[in-house]
């Protein structure tokens, strides 16, 4: 995995794109110049964006969220999403959280589902990496998998609605240490 490090600015404008919504940014300081404008590397076609705002039907219906068609006719495909890992003292083997905000779970005897955002994606690690522990990244990052809906009890007994099977690069595959 390679890490980016990011000016004030772009983190800002990523981080607004995580959660779905268009910015300008402008940065006075110094030159009173606009800054470049950064973004994502353009999609082929067989891979869909997919953002957090796209999970639930706003505003929320009395009875509970409810998905968006968007993210129902996404089911089995490969999407794109950028997001926060969600840090946790004790992770699980095989997968990691993905959130539209930073999240951190202080305790593995603290219910998760209370601390994490509504629209949380399980990003389930390639087969040969089932039993490997994803080390924490702190700031956004850019997912890439086949995106699965439905109820689904995880290996840590917790159940998940959404899901991601993430992609292995070919040429790069990503390793994760026990």
């Amino acid at each position: 995995m390679k890490n980016v490090f990011l000016g004030f600015p772009e983190f800002i404008r990523l981080g607004a794109l995580a959660l779905g919504l268009s910015v300008q940014m402008h940065v006075f300081a110094g030159t009173g110049q606009n800054a470049p404008a950064s973004s994502l590397p353009s999609l082929p076609a067989d891979i869909a964006e997919l953002k957090f705002r796209d999970f639930f039907v706003t505003p929320v219906d009395p009875r509970g969220p409810e998905m968006t068609p968007k993210l129902l006719a996404l089911d089995g495909r490969r999407v794109r999403i950028l997001g926060y890992m969600a840090q946790q003292v004790a992770p699980h083997p095989g997968f990691f959280m993905l959130a539209p905000v930073p999240v951190n779970l202080a305790d593995a005897s603290d219910a998760m589902t209370d601390a994490l955002p509504p629209a949380t994606l399980f990003v389930h690690l390639p087969a040969s990496q089932a039993s490997k522990v994803a080390p924490h990244q702190a700031g956004l990052l850019v997912v890439t998998g086949i995106l699965s809906v439905g109820k689904h009890e995880e290996s840590d007994a917790g159940i998940s609605t959404l899901r991601l099977q993430l992609d292995t690069p070919a040429d790069t595959p990503t390793q994760f240490s026990p």
